[in-house]
């Protein structure tokens, strides 16, 4: 048995170098193709390790929201004829990619569901960019001193400056997006469940890349909302001869 064994391992040794001589042999008769290959197998893996190394130099942009004037309403015109919502959103936007970036432009979608005696309809209704509040979002800090909110993207009229928009690799920075929807008839009504509505929220970094987060708000009265800003609601009407508004019910 032992014998037969030893037979065996000799017979593969055998194998093993005959096949290596067989390389050798043509390795040295193959030179020039030898050295192709090996070139082309470089330029490849060069190729290869390039676009992954180009893929993580990609910057890439995480949104949440904080604590504070992050809420929704619903505000009528025209004698309950139609209605308007209105968004605050204090947001924290970190840039957790490889390479640093800015915040070029910012969206934002609502849903809503049109219902009449025959069909309902459920749409998102995008804002295409912010709107411009006329005041400073702020809140009471003690009896006497006031906190003021940064914007993200509008210069604040008390400090006369934003939360910067571009990002090295590592960095964050806060502050308020306020939104104003456009008028709408009243067969289109938001989505709200449990005092929630769903809204998507939609970046467009320097590099043309987009990014969409969907998030709930809560939804708050309008007077409380200007507890945190007495002009909140009020861009639009202001620019459209002063229309009166309310909570919409």
């Amino acid at each position: 048995m032992e014998e037969l064994f030893s037979h065996y391992l000799a017979s593969i040794i055998e194998l093993l170098l005959t096949l290596l001589g067989k390389i050798f042999k043509w390795c040295n008769n193959n030179q020039g193709a030898l050295t192709l290959i090996i070139f082309v197998c470089s330029i490849f893996l060069g190729w290869v390790s390039g676009i992954f190394a180009a893929l993580r130099r990609e910057p890439k942009l995480t949104i949440q929201l904080l604590p504070g004037p992050t809420f929704f309403s619903v505000i009528s015109r025209d004698n309950n004829q139609s209605h308007r919502i209105v968004i605050a959103l204090y947001t924290k936007i970190t840039n957790t990619g490889y390479a640093p970036t800015d915040i070029s432009t910012v969206s934002l979608g609502y849903k809503t569901v049109f219902n009449n005696s025959m069909f309902k309809r459920n749409k998102w209704n995008w804002i295409d960019q912010p709107t411009a509040s006329i005041e400073d979002f702020r809140c009471d800090v003690g009896e006497k001193n006031l906190k003021y909110y940064p914007f993200l993207l509008q210069v604040s009229n008390v400090t006369k400056s934003s939360s910067p928009s571009y990002l090295l690799n590592g960095e964050s920075t806060n502050g308020i997006l306020y939104f104003e929807g456009p008028e709408l008839n009243n067969q289109y009504k938001l989505l709200i469940h449990n005092g929630l509505t769903n809204i998507k929220i939609k970046f467009t970094d320097g590099y043309g890349k987009k990014y969409v987060k969907k998030l709930q708000v809560p939804y708050t009265e309008l007077e409380y909302a200007r507890k945190f800003n007495p002009s909140y609601g009020s861009t639009h009407s202001t620019l459209h001869e002063h229309d009166n508004v309310s909570d919409y019910h």
